[in-house]
């Protein structure tokens, strides 16, 4: 007997902004934050990332930083 089992992502949150910088600058990037980096970069600025929340932060208006919480 096999178990099928679903791909699975922890998630740290889900937001959108208009892009500062770079070719895309002035375009909505969506930014899907995942958790459990193990990486450590010098120049992070989302350490957050580098455990696993309880709750997701889910963007509910594109660039309104007016978020819901999700399991």
């Amino acid at each position: 007997m096999s178990v099928k089992t679903h791909p699975t992502a922890r998630l740290v949150e889900i937001f959108s902004v208009i892009q500062g910088e770079g070719l895309n600058v002035g375009t909505r990037q969506l930014f899907i934050r995942f958790a459990l980096c193990d990486l450590r970069c010098h120049f992070c600025d989302s350490a957050h990332t580098w455990g696993v929340p309880s709750l997701c932060h889910i963007e509910e208006t594109p660039g309104c930083r007016d978020e819901r919480r999700s399991h």
